[in-house]
């Protein structure tokens, strides 16, 4: 009887132990995915800017041109 609540104990610990790493992998995975969000966000906003803008180049007063 003794030895059956040994094996219950050391699987409930060891799916705790289980529990806490998966529960880390998803905290990093979170920051992870939203760094790569707001990078994308950030080269988007980049890429509109440019179609955006003249084709032109402004008027240089040092040139003349």
């Amino acid at each position: 009887m003794k030895k059956i609540l040994l094996v219950i104990i050391a699987l409930f610990t060891i799916g705790s132990v289980g529990g806490i790493i998966l529960a880390g992998m998803n905290m990093y995975n979170r920051s992870i995915a939203a760094d790569k969000a707001f990078k994308q966000d950030q080269e988007q906003q980049k890429q509109i800017q440019q179609e955006s803008a003249p084709n032109d180049p402004p008027n240089n007063p040092q040139t003349g041109q």
